[in-house]
């Protein structure tokens, strides 16, 4: 039996993270080298197919980087070394994104289907489930590179596996095309067809009659082999990335032989079979070059641009580092990316040509130690809030105009619902990257593009965002503790300078303080300098408060004490924030402390999503995000399975009627308590110290939100007195005329009818859009400042700008998508 002390540790994936895809990568580190030892991977106890490279760098030190396919809901994976283990419960759900990919096996009408290779495993079964396999591969390199960019492995959904599609496309008809004439037929054919059912749909096509002839002259440079290959295309742009199969036979059609396959350095047979692995002549090289293609192309697709380097420029030869330990990138040429290759118009001048070296590799790149594949910044922030890797479940399919628009006298793009978070220049013909500005670190609706930038002959990218839910419940944490701070601080002056709001329906004082107004500045105005378009209603919204000396702050996110919390981007005008500056004002005026807390609510469509709850003189605070996280002390609360004496909560200055209805309802055994502010009695049935917070007459619903959305987390509910949800939209009253009752484990809410606070900041109409912006304008007849404004957006238009100075600028902006099936076919060829 083995004496060492072994170690094992994976670096890459944390216990109990949650994936949205099946093939996921876990890297990590082994110590202490042993003579008989094998890492060994078990999912639920039981051997499952691993595609992994164990190595050594020393006797004491190793790495591994292993493959698996997790199953729909807990994996609990083990990876056992020697006699060390480590044992991971990862989770697998499947994106709800309705933005999907689909791949499809494109066979020619007169073709068998049968890709070219050199077994005969080449069906169109086999090549399906390579297809199939290959884009989960790819999926789960998207996810890795954003995560090392942004911490968050976002990535894009796949619909299902590799369907074949029969195209009507005669056989000798396609060797006589283009690569550009194939996309733009199969692109139609595909709309045409059953499967388009959607403009949420994209597709990735592989044309199974691709041809290599051989070649018997030994010049086996790129432009040969590729003046010897019929239908070996690779083009992506609109809906459509599509491929050829000369290299398919390189690629595995198993999870366990992925790696085998990127370290494969079998010659390639060059007078018979095709390669395209960037002059390294290997199996190999031709499975990672490929491979690196098709994310390249797939980046097209998701309104990338080229890049200089990175996966859209000439770094996609190099993806078997991604999942291998090999630790040197073999001496290849340079890529020429867009223009240097022959002329030719492509599709969205996006075809990636490799530059030909002549008789001798006279560039070689530099030899790295580490994994070379990444997404230049401006690719990565495109990505991070493209829709196609963001899910919103709040997000409806209104076409509107386009949010962006942009103004040639001034040169300022204008974001009119939404935030601008990336503006590229790009070469209108190659469709290169020139110049670029990120806003990730404020929210801005307008940049002025500098005048010592010439625009003729580029076009102008732009993406905009929704409004981050993760920075928000960080901004609403940090809100309600900060607003916290100034009711302590008044706390301790002589003079409250309490005043009198009126008396409620019920007669009783409805004071304010100094604190509520100076925790309702610091809450309201710190958010908004962070989100300022955010729809903020505070209790305090009809004073009118001025707030000229307010303690704004940064986004801080060690608030949340979590790391693994997701982003999640939803339409900023379906997001309503809910402000209680100060909780049970009545109670802070008679020193009543404990009863005092502070409440930011986000509802999103009405529906109560993060709720935080802050007591600011016990520094307590409780948080949830609805199906996301919690704060420490809700996940480790345990609530009663049973009830047998019912202990209600109810309000001491409001009780109405509720002590009849409490034993109408529970008996006359129930035990009723009286308490002050709203947030503490929700805290009160979370934990357990009462069974239910029960409230008869009317109440706001800054009172009642944030303690919805934390009941909601834990499953707990909370609904008017006819048992019905309460929405939070701001298109709703801000009084809950119907009482409320909420639960832990029963039901719950509460609302009341008060002068309606109607002070509700940046209403915005009911237009939702796509975030990434790509569509070509066409001047008109306009006002005199030479404004663009939406209603002149051209969606198919190629056409040029009248006026000279600007007739080369092509402004990229794509509104939401396609309203009838004409748009969607322009969707994919508006080249």
């Amino acid at each position: 039996m083995c004496n060492q002390d072994h170690s094992i540790e994976s670096v890459s994936v944390a216990d109990n993270e949650k994936f949205t895809y099946p093939v996921i990568l876990i890297k990590g580190s082994l110590g202490n080298r042993c003579e008989t030892g094998e890492l060994k991977v078990q999912i639920d106890n039981h051997d499952c197919p691993v595609s992994k490279d164990v190595r050594f760098i020393n006797e004491k030190r190793g790495q591994f980087k292993v493959l698996l396919w997790l199953k729909e809901g807990e994996n609990r994976v083990t990876l056992t070394y020697c006699s060390r283990e480590l044992e991971l419960n990862l989770f697998f759900e499947e994106s709800e994104n309705p933005h999907r990919i689909t791949p499809l096996y494109i066979i020619c009408d007169g073709h068998d289907g049968c890709f070219q290779s050199d077994t005969a495993e080449n069906s169109i079964e086999n090549a399906c489930a390579k297809i199939t396999l290959g884009i989960q591969l790819v999926q789960s390199l998207y996810a890795e590179k954003m995560a090392e960019k942004w911490s968050s492995r976002k990535t894009f959904t796949i619909a299902g596996d590799c369907l074949p599609f029969r195209s009507s496309l005669p056989l000798q008809e396609s060797k006589a095309m283009t690569d550009q004439q194939l996309w733009n037929f199969f692109a139609k054919e595909i709309l045409q067809s059953e499967l388009y059912t959607s403009e949420k749909q994209k597709f990735i096509g592989f044309i199974s009659s691709t041809y290599y002839e051989g070649i018997s002259d030994n010049d086996f440079s790129y432009e040969n082999i590729k003046r010897r290959t019929t239908g070996n295309v690779a083009l992506g742009g609109g809906g459509l990335a599509l491929f050829g199969t000369g290299c398919l036979y390189t690629w595995p059609d198993r999870l366990d032989g992925i790696v085998p396959a990127f370290l494969n350095t079998t010659l390639v047979n060059r007078e018979l079979m095709m390669d395209d692995s960037n002059y390294r002549y290997t199996y190999g090289g031709c499975f990672a070059t490929t491979i690196g293609s098709v994310c390249h192309e797939m980046g097209h697709i998701f309104d990338l641009g080229h890049t200089k380097d990175g996966i859209m420029g000439s770094g996609l030869d190099h993806v078997n580092r991604v999942f291998t330990l090999i630790t040197n990138t073999e001496d290849l040429p340079d890529r020429v990316i867009g223009r240097g290759g022959p002329t030719r118009k492509s599709l969205n001048s996006k075809l990636t040509q490799i530059k030909r070296p002549g008789e001798f590799l006279l560039k070689y790149q530099q030899q790295k130690e580490s994994d070379v594949t990444y997404f230049a910044d401006n690719c990565a922030v495109t990505l991070r809030f493209h829709k196609w890797f963001n899910y919103s479940p709040s997000s409806n399919d209104n076409n509107c105009d386009t949010r962006i628009s942009f103004n040639f006298v001034t040169r300022i793009v204008t974001s009119v619902n939404s935030f601008l978070k990336l503006i590229e220049l790009r070469d209108r013909v190659d469709g290169m990257l020139k110049v670029y500005w990120s806003f990730l670190e404020t929210d801005t609706d307008n940049f002025q593009v500098v005048d010592t930038i010439q625009l003729d002959g580029l076009t102008l990218f732009v993406i905009d965002s929704y409004v981050n839910l993760r920075k928000l419940l960080i901004g609403s944490i940090q809100a309600a503790q900060r607003g916290g701070l100034e009711v302590v601080e008044v706390s301790k002056s002589i003079d409250l300078k309490v005043q009198s709001k009126g008396k409620t329906k019920e007669g009783a004082n409805d004071p304010v303080t100094d604190a509520d107004f100076r925790s309702h500045c610091v809450m309201a105005d710190g958010l908004h300098r962070i989100f300022p378009k955010l729809r903020i209603i505070s209790e305090e919204d009809s004073a009118k408060q001025s707030c000229p000396d307010a303690k704004l702050f940064d986004l801080d996110p060690t608030v949340m004490h979590e790391t693994n919390v997701l982003d999640e981007i939803v339409d900023i005008d379906e997001v309503t924030v809910w402000i209680d500056p100060l909780d049970a004002t009545q109670e802070y005026t008679e020193s009543l402390t404990e009863y005092v807390t502070t409440m930011v609510c986000v509802a999103v469509k009405g529906v109560p999503t993060i709720g935080v709850v802050h007591n600011p003189f016990t520094k307590t605070t409780v948080w949830a995000w609805v199906n996301k996280a919690m704060s420490e002390p809700l996940s480790n609360m345990k609530r009663d399975e049973e009830v047998k004496n019912p202990v209600l909560i109810v309000s001491r200055s409001h009780t109405g009627d509720v002590q009849t209805i409490a034993k109408e309802v529970f008996g006359k055994n129930v035990h009723i308590i009286k308490a002050g502010g709203a947030g503490y009695k929700v805290l009160k049935v979370l934990n357990n110290e009462a069974t239910a917070y029960l409230h008869s007459t009317a109440i706001k619903k800054w009172d009642i939100c944030a303690g919805n959305a934390i009941l909601n987390a834990v499953g707990g509910k909370m609904t008017d007195l006819n048992n019905q949800e309460i929405s939070y939209s701001d298109k709703d009253p801000f009084v809950n005329e119907k009482g409320n009752s909420n639960v832990s484990s029963l039901d719950s809410n509460d609302i009341s009818e008060d002068e309606q606070h109607t002070s509700v900041l940046n209403s915005f109409n009911d237009c939702v859009n796509e975030n990434v912006h790509i569509v070509n304008y066409r001047e008109e007849e306009t006002e005199a400042d030479g404004f663009l404004d939406d209603e002149y957006i051209d969606i198919l238009a190629n056409s040029q700008f009248a006026e000279d100075d600007h007739k080369d600028l092509e402004l990229l902006l794509q509104p939401a998508g396609p309203s009838n099936a004409r748009r969607a076919v322009e969707q994919f060829t508006d080249i």
